[in-house]
């Protein structure tokens, strides 16, 4: 009780202090300008829609789920305030508690506890427990969907597999980059349990089923609208706008940023689109080709990118920027340094001088940040062979899907990207502490 105390406690904290540093508008950054635009034009009885040239025109590239969450709050006075706050109640309250009730089926009690604590208090999961974007939703969602599906297996319950499908079916709907992740382990674990003749496959199914049922209507509003089965246009124009603009830059020594805006204004006399047409997910294929034929000249780069991406997104921290953006430190007029970005342009030696400069302008607070995320996924390498039980192999797919399809962003991933499995993280990695505790206890006692 008292780590959930305390993880209210820290949230609303955080809230009430980010508010008073910089107001309410601070909240809003980002992606979240979209998602609010999208739920006030919800509140406003407009519909699904953004602005087109100037014209409100149906959104196609973003899902509905985070806007129609926002929405209740999106014209009411200080409503951004409001939704951090119920948010900072539910997370403090859940994050705990699933990660918990999850932790304890594949190890212990005691670190399934210490997991607890760490989703109580790690910064990024306590500051995206207030903030208008998918990463905590999603997170709730997901876990509570993940904890359903796994009493359904325990007790044979077809209530409980349709919980799990309903609620797994809603995170998709915040984040539709996780509905690949789903149904792979998904139809993974339904594969194990035919094989071996065990009756429950038919509780896989249902979930299945009932995610079905919940994502089917906007698959057919999409459809209606743009003519593609798609939930959104996220995907391939990620890996053509995002990934495809990070290989050049690397190729050319130039921007991210700059890249990243011609490859959006290429697409219209390369393809005959319109900037807005990109995100369409009926010109999917289009963008998919292009972007594929040219990775694969670059199939060199894109091997160093992809293993430097991955290593960023377990290693990074990013708790320097968080803290910075909503106030809790001050920022140095100094331009800031891509530690990957000058890696990969200017070896280990300029890479490492880059990085030197860019902890000691930032006071290496993201030294201590990466010494823990460090010890977390090491610890986490560790907790996956003394965890019991096949459930391991879920978690640590989960884990490793999520870190692949997170790279489709190319050098724009961040530390945030990494919210939705910090839990499973944080689980196995408390698995290893427990081991190491215990043969501490063991020498200390006996001596050997």
């Amino acid at each position: 009780m008292w780590i959930i105390v305390v993880a209210v406690l820290l949230r609303l904290g955080f809230l009430a202090l980010s508010v008073h540093n910089n107001g309410s508008d601070a909240l809003v950054s980002g992606d979240a300008i979209g998602y609010l635009e999208l739920a006030r034009n919800l509140a406003s009885g407009n519909g699904f829609v953004s602005p087109v040239d100037g014209v409100l025109a149906p959104e196609v590239f973003r899902a509905p789920g985070l806007p129609l969450l926002i929405a209740p709050f999106a014209i009411l006075p200080f409503g951004i305030i409001i939704y951090g706050a119920l948010l900072s109640l539910l997370a403090g309250v859940l994050l705990p508690f699933l990660t918990y009730h999850i932790g304890t089926r594949i190890t212990t009690d005691k670190a399934a506890l210490i997991a607890a604590g760490l989703v109580s208090i790690e910064p990024h999961l306590v500051i995206h427990s207030f903030l208008p974007l998918s990463e905590m939703p999603f997170t709730l969602f997901a876990l509570g969907g993940f904890l359903a599906a796994l009493v359904a297996h325990e007790k044979s319950s077809y209530r409980f597999s349709l919980l799990a499908g309903a609620l797994l079916g809603c995170a998709v709907l915040i984040r539709p980059g996780f509905l690949h992740i789903f149904l792979v382990l998904a139809i993974g674990a339904w594969l194990v349990l035919f094989l071996s003749k065990d009756t429950r496959q038919r509780y896989v199914i249902a979930m299945l089923a009932m995610a079905v049922v919940i994502l089917a209507p906007w698959y057919a509003r999409n459809y209606e609208v743009t003519g593609a089965l798609s939930l959104s246009g996220q995907g391939w124009r990620n890996v053509y706008t995002d990934y495809l603009a990070s290989v050049r830059a690397l190729k050319k020594g130039t921007s991210f940023g700059d890249e990243k805006n011609k490859l959006k204004d290429e697409a219209l006399p390369r393809f005959g689109l319109s900037r807005a047409e990109v995100g369409n997910p009926a010109n999917s294929k289009i963008l998919r080709d292009a972007a594929l034929e040219e990775l694969w000249r670059s199939k060199t780069t894109v091997v160093k990118l992809e293993t430097a991406l991955l290593a960023s997104f377990f290693l990074q921290d990013g708790y320097y920027y968080a803290f910075r953006k909503y106030g809790f430190l001050t920022d140095t007029p100094e331009p800031h340094a891509s530690p990957t970005y000058e890696f990969l342009t200017k070896g280990i030696g300029g890479g490492i001088s880059a990085t030197t400069q860019e902890l000691a302008r930032q006071k290496f607070i993201p030294l201590f940040g990466r010494l823990f995320t460090i010890a977390v996924f090491a610890g986490a390498i560790l907790g996956f062979f003394l965890a019991r039980g096949r459930l391991r192999y879920i978690i640590a797919g989960t884990i490793i899907l999520t870190a692949l399809i997170s790279t489709v962003i190319g050098l724009g991933i961040e530390a945030r990207l990494r919210v939705p499995v910090e839990p499973f993280l944080f689980i196995l990695a408390s698995a290893a502490v427990m081991w190491i505790v215990r043969r501490y206890q063991i020498k200390f006692k006996y001596g050997n």
